[in-house]
């Protein structure tokens, strides 16, 4: 409240008016005093100052008081009587009059007074103006305050609503009879038990559990409709921080959920039809595999007969590759460590008539993208199987504790990226001397010196107890 207040005292007789003027001047009080005698000149006063506060008698020659202030509502609301009228007024009144009674003050109140006193002929009824001015502007501003506050709650979207401490609905907005379908003075009074639905689902939360941050739960609209909300609830405290009332904000999300339930229902159809995707594709690479093996069959041709060996084991490293999507939970990403060691059991079986030759299988436990995970699947293959032909041809294997080595694990590069660091090797005769990866005859090394450029990776080949294949394959960045 600003430091001095604006009194606007209507009175018809000239000497009221005076003494009026003089009592606040006599006392020093800090109030600035305006006075009129008819609706008329008082029109011309409001107009001209800020004034706070009216002081009048109810009736004056020329209308009544609250004829004065009607025209210059707070609002358009166009409220007749009684506290909403107060707040409507622009300026409190206060009555005060000579002639009156019980009635007359409460028909004065009824009508939009903010107070009401009866004068006495030793005038000391002004010595109660400055408590009663200084309490209708007070009153005034919080009412217009509650107006305010009241007309954004109802202008609201969402469904709000105020429950005192016995869980009582003491407040609802338009857009709470809106989504629960009741009728304001259908839930005024009554517990906050009318909304809560009579079972909750599996997992949620009831609102009598619910404080602070929105959680989903479920209420019952007034046909008993159980629908979901997302409700965030606030305790009200008063100045000694008891609690005094609860906010709840309700939103319906039966839409949204309706949607989730829809993509949740699309995602597993296509999660289901990329599964047997990835099952049909390795049922083909079967028979292609089988197919290859029924040939060789009939061939006599050693040469014809690895060739197609060759080709029936490249067929499985991809057949692998789908039949561990096609297992997995994941559609674009396996368990690389546990596919490394099943191909590698494979490519061993193929060549099962070549001596005893041990297999050390070394690969951390990672989950890779299909997209990388094919590609490496063949090149291990390849190197494997270029191991287990060429690296004991002088019968060594078994004699000699041949062996071949698959290591794979996961770094960070220098420049800071993600990327595989993948070597196959063994303890063999090595590779020829001056071998170029780049210029090479052998159809297994073109294609994993094509595989490694197409991950763009890089590939180092070295002879040192045996041949080593080093290579560096860099990885997505996963998103953040």
């Amino acid at each position: 409240m600003k430091h001095q207040l604006h009194i606007l005292y209507l009175d018809a007789d000239i000497s009221s008016r005076a003494r009026f003027r003089q009592f606040f001047d006599a006392n020093l009080l800090p109030y600035t005093v305006h006075d009129a005698g008819s609706l008329a000149e008082a029109r011309r006063l409001l107009h001209e100052h800020d004034v706070d506060v009216v002081v009048s008698e109810h009736r004056l020659e020329d209308g009544l008081v609250f004829d004065l202030l009607e025209g210059t509502p707070a609002d358009a609301a166009g409220v007749s009587h009684g506290r909403e009228r107060c707040a409507s007024l622009a300026v409190p009144v206060i009555l005060a009059t000579a002639t009156g009674d019980e009635k007359t003050a409460v028909r004065a109140m009824r009508d939009g007074a903010y107070d009401y006193i009866i004068k006495d002929a030793d005038h000391r009824w002004m010595a109660l103006i400055p408590q009663a001015a200084e309490g209708a502007v007070r009153q005034h501003q919080a009412q217009r305050q509650y107006r305010l506050l009241t007309h954004a709650l109802m202008s609201i979207t969402d469904a709000v609503f105020i429950t005192n401490t016995a869980q009582h609905l003491v407040f609802v907005n338009k857009a709470f009879c809106h989504t629960y379908g009741f009728k304001e003075e259908e839930v005024l009074g009554k517990s906050i038990a009318l909304l809560r639905a009579e079972v909750v689902p599996a997992g949620q939360a009831s609102d009598s559990e619910t404080r602070g941050a929105a959680r989903e739960i479920y209420h019952r609209r007034k046909d008993g409709r159980i629908f979901p909300v997302s409700l965030t609830r606030s305790v009200i405290h008063d100045d000694k921080g008891l609690n005094m009332a609860i906010v709840g904000v309700a939103r319906d999300i039966s839409a949204w959920k309706e949607a989730e339930a829809r993509l949740t229902n699309s995602l597993k159809e296509k999660e289901v039809l990329l599964k047997e995707i990835h099952h049909r594709v390795k049922n083909n690479l079967q028979v292609v595999s089988s197919l290859l093996n029924l040939q060789s069959g009939y061939l006599k041709d050693e040469q014809t007969i690895d060739a197609l060996r060759d080709s029936q084991n490249r067929v499985k490293s991809m057949a692998l590759i789908h039949e561990r999507l096609y297992q997995s939970e994941s559609l674009n990403k396996i368990d690389f460590g546990g596919y490394v060691q099943s191909l590698v059991n494979h490519v061993k079986s193929s060549f099962r008539g070549m001596g005893e030759i041990d297999v050390a299988v070394d690969v951390s436990d990672m989950f890779v993208d299909v997209d990388v995970a094919i590609p490496c699947g063949l090149i291990i293959n390849e190197l494997a199987s270029n191991s287990f032909k060429h690296a004991f041809s002088d019968a060594r294997g078994g004699a000699c504790g041949g062996r071949v080595h698959i290591r794979l694990s996961q770094q960070v590069s220098d420049a800071g990226q993600p990327e595989l660091l993948l070597e196959v090797g063994d303890n063999g005769k090595g590779y020829p001397p001056g071998l170029d990866i780049d210029c090479v005859a052998s159809l297994g090394l073109q294609l994993v010196n094509s595989l490694v450029q197409q991950l763009k990776g890089s590939i180092d080949l070295a002879s040192n107890g045996g041949a080593c294949s080093r290579m560096r394959i860099p990885l997505p960045q996963q998103a953040p």
